[in-house]
């Protein structure tokens, strides 16, 4: 269960993956800012297809999957793993959910600071991009044009999330963690602002399934 809340915030080892980028490399911070706020002005939901990989510090992979993710603004997200094990992480605007079948097991959490400066809810919350982020650096890489960002909150497990666009279009989250392993996720089929059922944002943990109340990230 752990593993599925890191990826919930984890985008940014983007240092390393992108040669040349420096804190002190010369650029606009506020470029970047409203790069992002581009993307999420006027959005009130989204929804796409992924492919997630976890490499370690040395660009080995560890771990692989495919899912489809939804959002609606504010605050409700869907996580949806369907490789290569059902696993959904689900924001119903309150609670964060992490759900494993394969386990029955469910983790449950409140929402707080360090889930608000994860990458799912910097796209589905309300709060602006500068109070949780500091730009970091701008750069063209790999056919995109990637904003990176550092959190202001010290205490999330994740040192860098970089946004990779293609066009007005994000294309690419990147994220590092604190041990330097790289969670890169692709999005494709991204849908902006459809129509989505409020089901959708909504668990109730099957019977049977064992319930964790969580109050740590």
């Amino acid at each position: 269960m752990h593993t599925i809340l890191k990826t919930i915030a984890l985008l940014s080892t983007l240092l390393t993956v992108l040669p040349g980028i420096s804190a002190a490399q010369d650029f606009d911070p506020e470029t970047g800012y409203a790069r992002i706020r581009a993307l999420t002005s006027g959005l009130e939901s989204m929804t796409a297809q992924f492919h997630q990989e976890l490499l370690d510090a040395d660009g080995q992979l560890i771990q692989e999957g495919r899912g489809t993710l939804s959002i609606q603004r504010p605050n409700r997200f869907r996580w949806q793993y369907s490789e290569p094990y059902q696993q959904l992480v689900l924001g119903d605007g309150e609670r964060l959910w992490s759900y494993d079948a394969d386990l029955e097991q469910a983790v449950v959490r409140g929402y707080d600071d360090l889930l608000a400066a994860s990458p799912a809810m910097l796209l589905s919350g309300a709060r602006d991009v500068a109070e949780l982020y500091e730009v970091a650096a701008l750069r063209d890489e790999q056919g995109l044009e990637w904003v990176v960002l550092a959190p202001r909150a010290r205490e999330t497990d994740f040192k860098f999330l970089g946004l990779g666009f293609a066009g007005e279009e994000l294309r690419r989250m990147d994220l590092i963690d604190s041990l330097d392993q790289l969670t890169r996720i692709e999005l494709s089929e991204v849908k902006r602002n459809p129509t989505i059922a409020k089901s959708v944002f909504e668990f109730k943990p099957p019977d049977g399934v064992d319930v964790i109340e969580s109050t740590g990230p």
